[in-house]
């Protein structure tokens, strides 16, 4: 391995260190003045919400490999303190929102480093695993080539026995501006179309035609990001299912599920996923087994063993929230505080947000609340319970 490729070697300029541009993160309101970084964040928020789509078809269980370039590009320092580093650190937020969202999901971890794919994590649902394996995989370094090829065809081989119920996805984080590839790049990405997977690629540099072609082949994503927020706002357009493709036309197949009970043995049992001994297991309602944590599919009968709240979680995906209107100050006299919290509203202000079904007026905190965690308008719910509320009769 020669000093180009050597991991270790890394010598920064004092004009390629880090400089902090805080004019770039200043902007401004209608009335001109600096918002606050607080504010900013909210509005990028609700302007990616309102890209989503409410009625349209998405995976409910998603089966996702994210590949990740290591190559010896991953130690350009355009973005702090490297393009790799920076990968890998957002890699493990993008993996806490991803299951988060997705309780029910996998997901599988590939390296394209020195010309080779080389599987991290296997396909599976514990984030615990992925995150010890993203923080240990900046320890081999930064070296050698990239190559598509191999990265595709191991996501294909990770992704080929999916049940035809879950979608499959591959999002690649992609740092090189060249890829070297064994065979024919283009019979790979008509393979991984056949199969129905959908390929979407941020990448760090420049934008590569080999990379939009497959994005547009497998109806897909390409985006090229600006700097580490930009990079980060475009990981979270993949936290929430996408929509599916129009000549997608798989019918909806029913999946078998159960709902394990938690128990406690005076013996230790042993968990089939990890092999250690536990006091407190899951236990399959079909074979019995136990398992030391859930969702899992069971290695015995097949069963996919998930909890009441991690379905319902996943399931507000299909049903959003309405997106809530925002009102001028004129319409503050129909409501003096906010329905959520009860805090009364301020004299200055524009973050007013009316819920167009039930008419109620929310502050901007909770409006963020409802529709990033709570996934139920309060208003509403207290509507339906009073129409659904049991008559009494008083004697």
């Amino acid at each position: 391995m020669d000093d180009e490729d050597n991991p270790t070697t890394s010598t920064l300029y004092s004009w390629e260190k880090d400089i902090v541009r805080s004019w770039e993160t200043l902007e401004e309101d209608e009335t001109g003045k600096i918002k606050d970084s607080s504010s900013f964040e909210q509005d990028q928020t609700r302007r990616r919400r309102k890209k989503t789509q409410p009625k349209v078809r998405r995976g409910l269980i998603r089966f996702l490999v994210l590949v990740l370039d290591l190559s010896r590009e991953a130690r350009d320092s355009d973005l702090k303190p490297s393009r790799g580093e920076v990968c890998l650190s957002l890699s493990q937020n993008f993996l806490r929102s991803y299951f988060d969202e997705n309780p029910i999901s996998q997901l599988a971890i590939v390296a394209l480093r020195d010309g080779v794919a080389e599987k991290l994590s296997s396909m599976g649902s514990n984030p615990r695993q992925h995150l010890e394996v993203l923080k240990n995989a900046a320890q081999k370094g930064f070296y050698g080539s990239c190559s598509l090829q191999n990265g595709l065809d191991m996501a294909l081989s990770l992704l080929r026995s999916i049940p035809s119920y879950g979608s499959r996805e591959v999002l690649l984080l992609y740092n090189s501006i060249s890829s070297c590839d064994p065979g024919d790049i283009r019979q790979t990405i008509e393979n991984v179309e056949k199969e129905k997977i959908r390929c979407s690629v941020i990448g760090m540099a420049a934008e590569l035609y080999i990379l939009k072609y497959l994005s547009i082949k497998t109806h897909g994503s390409y985006f090229v990001c600006m700097n580490e927020s930009h990079l980060w706002d475009l990981l979270e357009n993949f936290v929430t299912p996408s929509a599916a493709a129009i000549e997608d036309k798989t019918r909806g197949t029913l999946v078998h599920m159960g709902f394990p009970s938690l128990k406690t043995f005076k013996e230790p049992k042993i968990c089939l996923n990890d092999r250690i001994l536990r006091s407190q297991v899951f236990v399959c309602p079909r074979c019995e087994c136990c398992y030391g944590e859930i969702p899992i599919e069971c290695i015995l009968c097949g069963l996919v063993l998930v909890s009441s709240s991690q379905l319902a979680r996943s399931y507000h995906h299909i049903f959003p929230v309405a997106n809530f209107s925002e009102c001028n100050n004129n319409i503050q006299s129909r409501a003096q505080v906010c329905f959520g919290c009860k805090a009364a509203f301020p004299r200055e202000s524009s973050e007013y947000f009316v819920c167009p079904n039930c008419q109620n007026m929310f502050c901007g905190i909770c409006d963020i609340f409802i529709h990033d965690s709570l996934n139920n308008c309060p208003g509403c719910e207290t509507n339906s319970n009073k129409r659904t509320a049991p008559l009494t009769q008083v004697s």
